[in-house]
């Protein structure tokens, strides 16, 4: 799997989207297929990153879907931040879902958490992409990463 980060649009209902995450920094990585959210969830991910790195103490963080894990829905972290004077940016992944094992009653949460870097012409790609999904309610937008 390339390094990077892939947002999808699965589901587009009248009072929700569904989105799906795909990240991985090369030597680690996750999937969250189904996390839903607000109509607008996608464009606000989009406006509260643009710009990224202002400064050499950026940092911004955006939450997808619901940590409830007493359903199939599945929950993400991003944590944009700016690792050094240099500015080189970092993002911080964490994802969460529910797995079924033949063996428990219920859910088992499962996760993935690690870090790649992001340069901001990246950043400011996929912001472009992140906007333009959202407008039609379709589509995938993909942050690379040189991690």
């Amino acid at each position: 799997m390339d390094a990077g980060l892939t947002i999808a649009i699965v589901d587009s209902e009248v009072e929700a989207l569904g989105v799906s995450l795909e990240a991985s920094n090369g030597r680690f990585c996750g999937y969250v297929g189904a996390i839903y959210g607000g109509l607008d969830d996608v464009a606000s991910l989009a406006s509260g990153l643009a710009g990224f790195p202002a400064t050499a103490e950026d940092a911004r963080v955006f939450e997808l879907g619901t940590r409830d894990l007493g359903g199939v829905a599945g929950w993400a972290r991003l944590g944009f931040r700016v690792a050094d004077p240099a500015g080189h940016g970092v993002l911080d992944v964490q994802l969460v879902t529910t797995g079924w094992t033949g063996s428990t009653p219920g859910p088992v949460p499962e996760t993935a958490s690690f870090s790649m870097a992001v340069e901001a012409a990246s950043v400011d790609r996929f912001v472009a992409q992140l906007r333009a999904i959202s407008s039609v309610r379709s589509g995938v937008a993909r942050l690379e990463s040189h991690s």
